[in-house]
């Protein structure tokens, strides 16, 4: 199935919204920031920081989404699994993107992420063997299991 106009200027948004945090938003680990090794911090705490972890940036790109671009709970959500990254600091780590369910092609969301595996907005399916996806959460922090850890 081809995308529609909608659906076009749909992932137009996504993407200048991706390339907007990723480029406004340090990465700046939890245990830097604030001395813990897991904090998710709301979408005006980042905004107010402009730093923050995978998760943070994931909670504020759905934030604009949802509440600048009009993108309804059930096409957008949050994710979480593990990155798995080639290299000399490579390994399995966790890991949080934003995903936008478009109508074209319900089972294969596109992956808005921090650059930890692709500073694009993606289709899951060509990234599938470098995140590991398990949970997803939508807008009211109602998270489903999507396969076992």
């Amino acid at each position: 199935m081809s995308m529609d106009g909608l659906q076009q200027a749909k992932l137009a948004i996504c993407q200048a919204v991706n390339l907007e945090i990723n480029r406004s938003v340090t990465y700046v680990s939890d245990q830097a920031q604030f001395g813990l090794s897991e904090y998710w911090q709301t979408s005006r705490e980042v905004f107010r920081r402009l730093a923050g972890d995978c998760e943070d940036q994931a909670i504020v790109k759905a934030a604009v989404l949802w509440d600048q671009h009009g993108f309804s709970e059930y096409e957008l959500t949050l994710a979480a699994g593990f990155a798995l990254v080639d290299g000399p600091s490579g390994g399995r780590f966790g890991h949080a993107v934003a995903l936008w369910w478009s109508a074209d092609d319900f089972l294969n969301p596109w992956v808005l992420d921090n650059g930890a595996v692709s500073l694009e907005v993606v289709r899951y399916s060509t990234i599938r063997e470098r995140l590991d996806l398990w949970a997803c959460c939508n807008r009211h922090e109602q998270w489903r299991l999507v396969r076992r850890p």
